[in-house]
């Protein structure tokens, strides 16, 4: 008896210490995937593979154990979970400008360190469902016909659907529809921040109301967009048909890492935010008189500064902030040279420049940029010689893309040097009361700039953005213009990778537009040689008739005739008005 319970005994503890095993093993992955979700949540938009805090932490768990920011086992020596708790040596309490995880996040990443941090890329994920062409229009066309009739004219989309069939990385289509956002409200002259709002399950597809952004106002703003976009196809579905129809257009979508990579440089960033040719135009848009604040009004509705160092100008600077409809209006006054009347420390109120950059605040508080010469025509990119991305592999500045990449804190701050130049002047060739005016105390000029970097950090957090750190704009940039390999390939047209691969196997015209290399492994195509081939793929493919728009439909037509008609009774122009 007493040896059977003694052999009962310890089965029993096998037993537990089986079932104990394999609990924790069971329990690894959930541990994981918990703490993954509270990544997720909190730290991905600054800390992902795209994040705008990257290069300073990367939350890829491979990265993490290398850069022993988590020690497997020991939560109090690690890194990652003690900046959760507060400020340490090292740097701030995380997320950085943002309110602390709640005490059950901080304890399930606690737990997921001293259970040895498992890895969350190790669990196994669903495999996609690959989107067709046509459930992504029945998708687009079920959203449409939900909206009002009145509203469906005023209905656009942009896709990621691609991407993801292509197999992007979450963390690469999360960083797209951040990007997406922030693109879209920093092209708007409407009041609000605005998200695209996600359609589908997958968060691939995202509807936007034109009027939101005033994008329907004097001209079509889409209509600009359709005319620049090289991967409009009038594809053969009766879906497509009717969604035209519906939203009185003809391409109701486009991609949105091309209109990422596009619309944020000019001419089509130009174009859609309707920046006039000059300056002066600019300013009167925007109720900014320069001439009469630098006259009657310095230090009340005009402030300066100056200095010799900057990060993007390669010789004096002179930085001017008025007052806006919208918030602020900075000036910057760049020079190709620093003697003469281009010494600013002798020519404070006369100095000669050679060019400037404009920053202005959009009625939602986000930014908007403009390039000019010294007598005020706008530039596409600025002049490498006055100034330039110091260090950057392409030092050109180019408007708004660079722009939006230097300014992610909004208004950048400096220190004004001019000013006690002037005090200790004792008798210049200058009105030393007027300078002393317009070149404000440093107390002041810093309190502006606070206030103009807390409007857009306000705005950008609205839009999904992360305030300060690189630019993501510029890294999505960067991989569309990439070259394609087979899956993003066959994704852009539609098709599996598998699939495609065989048609160009069978098909002498594709083989003979160069897409035999994709077949190679780690072939790929140049991204300007895809699209200079994209119509005749689509062609040869028998998908649709890859097309540009190029007709202005009655209701834009009516438009532009009704702006025309209210300048030339502005302008009193009798000639202009009875020709209309």
């Amino acid at each position: 008896m007493h040896s059977n319970l003694k052999a009962f005994r310890k089965i029993i503890c096998l037993l537990m210490l089986f079932s104990s095993h394999h609990f924790g093993y069971a329990q690894q992955p959930i541990s994981s995937q918990q703490v993954f979700t509270v990544f997720e949540q909190h730290c991905l938009d600054c800390h992902g593979e795209f994040g705008s805090y990257s290069d300073v932490l990367t939350i890829k768990h491979k990265d993490l154990i290398e850069d022993r920011s988590v020690i497997p086992g020991q939560p109090d020596i690690s890194e990652l979970y003690l900046r959760l708790l507060g400020d340490t040596d090292t740097g701030s309490q995380m997320p950085l400008g943002q309110d602390p995880l709640d005490a059950e996040e901080i304890a399930t990443i606690r737990r997921w360190i001293e259970a040895g941090a498992p890895d969350w890329e190790a669990i196994p994920k669903p495999q996609r469902r690959f989107i067709t062409t046509e459930a992504m229009l029945q998708t687009i066309h079920t959203h449409v016909t939900s909206l009002t009739a009145f509203d469906r004219s005023f209905a656009r989309y942009f896709t990621l659907t691609h991407l993801y069939n292509a197999g992007a990385s979450d963390d690469n289509l999360r960083a797209y529809r951040n990007a997406l956002s922030k693109l879209v409200n920093s092209l708007s002259w409407g009041a609000e921040v605005i998200k695209p709002k996600p359609i589908d399950n997958e968060e691939t597809i995202f509807y936007i109301d034109l009027r939101h952004y005033e994008w329907d106002i004097k001209s079509d703003k889409w209509y600009k967009i359709e005319q620049a976009y090289p991967y409009g196809v009038r594809l053969k579905s009766s879906t497509y048909t009717t969604l035209c129809e519906e939203t009185n257009c003809e391409l109701p979508f486009v991609r949105a890492d091309w209109f990422i990579a596009t619309a944020s440089l000019p001419p089509l960033y130009h174009e859609i935010l309707d920046l006039p040719k000059t300056d002066r135009e600019l300013e009167t848009r925007l109720e900014v008189d320069v001439a009469e604040n630098l006259k009657n009004a310095p230090g009340v509705r005009v402030w300066r500064a100056g200095f010799n160092e900057s990060g993007v100008s390669v010789n004096n600077r002179i930085v001017e902030r008025h007052k806006s409809r919208y918030g602020a209006y900075w000036k910057s006054y760049d020079f190709a040279g620093n003697i003469g009347t281009q010494n600013i420390f002798t020519h404070p109120l006369d100095f000669t420049h050679d060019g400037g950059e404009i920053i202005f605040n959009l009625p939602n508080g986000l930014q908007a940029y403009y390039l000019s010469t010294a007598t005020g025509e706008r530039l596409d990119e600025a002049p490498i010689n006055i100034v330039s991305n110091a260090g950057a592999r392409d030092p050109v500045v180019r408007n708004g893309l660079s722009c939006m990449g230097c300014h992610t804190e909004g208004m950048k701050t400096f220190e004004d040097q001019v000013r006690s130049v002037i005090e200790q002047s004792r008798n210049p060739s200058y009105d030393k009361a007027q300078a002393l005016r317009l070149y404000a105390e440093k107390s002041e000029v810093e309190s502006l700039v606070r206030e103009d970097i807390a409007r857009y950090r306000q705005a950008i957090e609205a839009a999904g953005g992360v305030f300060g750190g690189s630019e993501p704009i510029q890294q999505l940039v960067k991989q569309f213009e990439g070259p394609l390999d087979a899956a993003h390939a066959a994704a852009e047209v539609g098709l599996e990778t598998v699939d495609f691969l065989e048609k160009i196997r069978e098909n002498s015209e594709l083989q003979n537009a160069g897409l035999l290399v994709l077949g190679v492994e780690r072939g790929t195509v140049k991204r300007d040689a895809w699209e200079s081939q994209f119509g005749k793929v689509v062609s040869v493919l028998n998908f649709g008739k890859h097309s540009k728009p190029r007709r202005i439909d009655t209701e834009i037509k009516v438009r532009q005739l009704l702006e025309k008609w209210r300048s030339a009774c502005e302008k009193k122009d009798i000639k202009t008005y009875m020709s209309i």
